[in-house]
């Protein structure tokens, strides 16, 4: 029959066994914890000095890894709280182009080459009778419909600065931030529903969205 010391010897093995099969930091530490606190209670009893030099300096190692797991977390959890402008993530990528008044953007049935980001003055979309406004995209509902057509022609009224992305850019940029994209959902929500177009947006996918009990927070990345 195994002695108690003896029993935490193996526990101790078998947790750092599992460590090995661990798919995220967080669980990772927290056995390696585990783990050398019963190599610590088990190299004490056997006067296994090495290994309870090795665990002692471990032990603090794998606790301040897990303080910054939790520090990192709880700023990405504030960071994706934090409203951004998506002209942050268009910036790097776009072209600055200027319009005359009564100058056409796009035409209704062009296909759609870019997305628009509107700097001054008002862009008017004529068959919907609606218009854009100094930091709204525009143009995104083209390159959603089936038959990948403007729906809508896009008119200059006064002089507008523009700031154009490529369609290439664009699918760089769907990929590089998916927020991007659930941005670009709520905008064309927005015009569906005939609300105000979002100005600005959140760092992470559905940031800021408080869901309606914990399961579905936990859930969260």
């Amino acid at each position: 029959m195994l002695e108690p010391f003896e029993f935490i010897g193996w526990a101790a093995a078998g947790l750092t066994f599992l460590t090995y099969y661990q798919k995220t930091m967080l669980r990772l530490r927290v056995i390696g914890i585990f783990a050398n606190l019963c190599f610590i209670f088990w190299s004490f009893a056997f006067e296994v000095y090495p290994v309870l030099m090795l665990h002692a300096c471990l032990l603090p190692v794998n606790l301040y890894r897990l303080f910054q797991i939790h520090t990192m977390k709880k700023k990405a959890i504030a960071a994706a709280d934090t409203l951004v402008s998506p002209l942050d993530w268009l910036r790097p990528l776009v072209n600055s182009v200027s319009f005359r008044d009564g100058e056409y953007v796009f035409r209704r049935g062009d296909l759609p080459d870019r997305l628009y980001y509107l700097v001054a003055g008002s862009v008017v979309f004529e068959e919907h009778d609606t218009r854009a406004k100094p930091g709204e995209i525009f143009g995104e509902v083209a390159f959603l419909t089936a038959q990948f057509q403007r729906t809508s022609s896009a008119r200059c009224k006064g002089q507008c600065e523009i700031l154009a992305l490529d369609a290439a850019d664009l699918a760089t940029l769907s990929l590089q931030h998916p927020a991007f994209n659930f941005y670009l959902m709520r905008v064309l929500a927005a015009r569906l529903t005939g609300g105000e177009v979002p100005l600005e947006t959140h760092r992470e996918p559905f940031g800021g969205y408080r869901w309606p009990n914990s399961d579905h927070q936990k859930k969260m990345p």
